[in-house]
């Protein structure tokens, strides 16, 4: 059965990271704090605070940057209660008061780094994601699949890689219109979604062609994979009468790759225009091992 799952890829710090950042936010108030105490009033370091709360709030979480504007506030009256130099002839009020102003500056700046981090995650994600798909952008595959490689190399580890083009789309366009064809390029990518595990991502390599990446993936498993994927798609055409399109595959296994990802892929992509080549809507593979395929 074809299920559709949706899903994004996010780049974030793990928590052993996140946690390392909330030490050295909390070493560089600790120093902050302990500096402002030394100098007393002759020296105001309370702008400074701003540098551990900005460093949490955009590498850690919101809230973590609401628990330090909070710690700061703090720790700046804490040392202004205890300035041997100040007479402290104020009320609890007018403490109380200073303490809500300092903070309500620190969440502004707190909130300014969110939308700032947000902006960033959106940019980087535009750069990512292809727009009409959802499947991810062939430079940031290329990323992936360089990565994959070196462990391949260092691990020995076994991967596929399966070059897709759906075929006679421009008959589907010709036919049907192109945002008829935008549906048919959205229903690919929802069955693959639907198909491969969560290790695995698709990309969008332009126009009709696509192509995934499958790590830990041998000949039999990318075989049984692309099969579930070419049978759901031929259902999911059949819905809506689409019959003519269908899927020409093609696939790669690597076996202790010394190859680059462009290689890797110009490779699959001539196994794929073997199949066209051949009938078109078919599966072919091919082995990858030592510099040879």
């Amino acid at each position: 059965m074809c299920t559709t799952i949706t899903g994004r890829i996010h780049n974030k710090l793990n928590k052993t990271n996140k946690n390392i950042i909330v030490l050295f936010g909390l070493f560089l108030v600790y120093i902050i704090w302990a500096i402002d105490f030394i100098s007393s009033s002759y020296l105001s370091l309370s702008l400074l605070y701003i540098i551990p709360i900005y460093i949490v709030t955009l590498y850690n979480s919101y809230l973590s940057g609401i628990i330090f504007s909070i710690l700061c506030s703090t720790s700046w009256l804490y040392n202004y209660i205890h300035d041997i130099n100040v007479k402290h002839e104020h009320t609890y009020i007018y403490y109380a008061t200073n303490f809500i102003a300092k903070s309500s500056v620190f969440i502004i700046i707190i909130v300014l780094i969110n939308n700032q981090r947000k902006l960033t995650e959106k940019l980087v994600e535009l750069t990512r994601i292809d727009t009409l798909t959802g499947a991810i952008t062939l430079g940031y595959f290329n990323d992936l699949l360089g990565n994959e490689i070196k462990r391949s190399k260092r691990y020995g580890s076994v991967f596929s890689i399966a070059y897709i083009d759906i075929d006679n789309f421009k008959l589907v366009n010709d036919k049907f219109g192109h945002s008829f064809g935008d549906t048919v390029l959205s229903t690919f990518v929802n069955v693959i979604k639907g198909t491969i595990r969560e290790t695995d991502v698709i990309a969008r390599v332009g126009g009709d062609e696509f192509i995934i990446l499958l790590p830990e993936t041998d000949e039999d498993k990318s075989y049984a994979i692309l099969t579930e994927i070419l049978d759901c798609f031929t259902e999911e055409m059949d819905k809506i009468s689409c019959h003519f399109a269908t899927l020409s595959i093609g696939v790669l296994t690597c076996r202790e790759s010394l190859s680059s990802p462009i290689e890797l892929k110009n490779i699959a992509d001539s196994i794929m225009y073997s199949v066209k080549r051949k009938g078109k809507n078919a599966i072919e593979l091919s082995t990858y091992r030592e510099g040879k395929s």
